[in-house]
């Protein structure tokens, strides 16, 4: 397993460039089953586990279901705690109120102390789910700064926020002295998703944002490592090129379904013919050996569907497989 270095308060973190999704976990996923997946995971050489304050908050009384289920799970390790990566992520809308923002320095603060309560450990990365770019960026960095000094924070994320955002933010801590985003987590696989196929593909939601939805330029110098959801594209590649299963609703297989996409399916199926690597490895490597330093987040249903995933960053892509991609963009 390859690790990514994300910058941190006191020193570096490691993260295995396989980070484990954990969206469904208390809900869809029980918790023994959700248990088994993370040690499948670790025993693979994954050590880096990502939550969220909102999931679960689809079913009544499901809030933060997923944090619940990795707090237990790391509580059981005692002193191993330290072997792992542990990221969460706060401030997403309410599930039943999309249009009520809460990137405001309230309700941050409010979902750091419930997440510290849930997981009952510190937080390795702590992400701002969403972006709320009507809310001055001095108002919301100084939330983090005594969880930072108290320890019970590391590093700090970025998820959904554009470059520019970022960058205006990360400007504001170093005029400041405080800790600014260290990493971003970002919508990006081998599947291109431009701005309208993202929105699409995700129901309407305008707050998401995606690396081929205008922001791949802007991360091409390599400074700021990213988190890739939904890495796999649905399993976009493994479904359409092996004949086997559907993509999970009409609106994710009609974003998916475009000329671009078809035609990087002809390369992946090329090279896992060359390679002898499964579409779906192939298409997990084509992240973790870009030359922006990435991780990809996956996550699965059970535990024996993490072998094909853990096994991409061992493998690093030709630098011709890239430009066969970059090709038609």
């Amino acid at each position: 397993m390859r690790f990514l270095k994300v910058p941190a308060a006191n020193a570096e973190i490691e993260v295995s460039r396989i980070v484990l999704g954990t969206t469904y976990f208390g809900t869809k996923i029980p918790e023994d089953k959700s248990y088994a997946i993370i040690d499948r995971y670790a025993e693979l050489g994954g050590n880096t586990i990502d939550t969220a304050r909102v999931y679960g908050d689809w079913e009544d009384n499901g809030n933060a279901a997923s944090e619940r289920v990795c707090g237990n799970w790391l509580r059981g390790l005692g002193k191993d705690r330290s072997k792992f990566i542990l990221a969460t992520k706060g401030g997403h809308y309410r599930i039943r109120s999309r249009n009520v923002s809460r990137v405001n320095p309230e309700d941050i603060k409010t979902d750091i102390e419930l997440s510290l309560e849930n997981l009952n450990t510190h937080i390795d990365i702590y992400f701002l789910h969403r972006d709320n770019p009507q809310m001055p960026v001095e108002n919301i960095m100084p939330v983090f700064d005594e969880y930072i000094r108290s320890g019970d924070i590391r590093a700090i994320g970025a998820s959904n926020w554009k470059r520019e955002r970022i960058d205006e933010a990360n400007r504001f801590c170093r005029e400041n002295g405080l800790l600014p985003f260290t990493v971003s987590e970002i919508q990006w696989s081998l599947a291109r998703l431009d701005e309208a196929n993202l929105a699409l593909a995700f129901g309407g939601d305008p707050t998401l944002c995606g690396m081929e939805a205008g922001e791949y330029e802007k991360y091409t110098a390599g400074d700021l490592p990213v988190f890739c959801f939904t890495s796999i594209a649905w399993g976009f590649f493994g479904k359409y090129i092996s004949g086997k299963g559907t993509m999970s609703s009409e609106s994710i297989r009609k974003a998916c379904e475009t000329p671009e996409n078809f035609r990087r399916m002809e390369i992946v199926r090329r090279w896992s013919e060359k390679t002898g690597l499964s579409p779906i490895t192939l298409s997990v490597a084509y992240l973790t050996g870009h030359r922006i330093p990435a991780a990809a987040l996956v996550g699965c249903s059970r535990a024996e569907q993490l072998d094909e995933l853990m096994a991409a960053p061992d493998y690093i892509p030709d630098p011709e497989f890239y430009h066969e991609i970059a090709a038609g963009s």
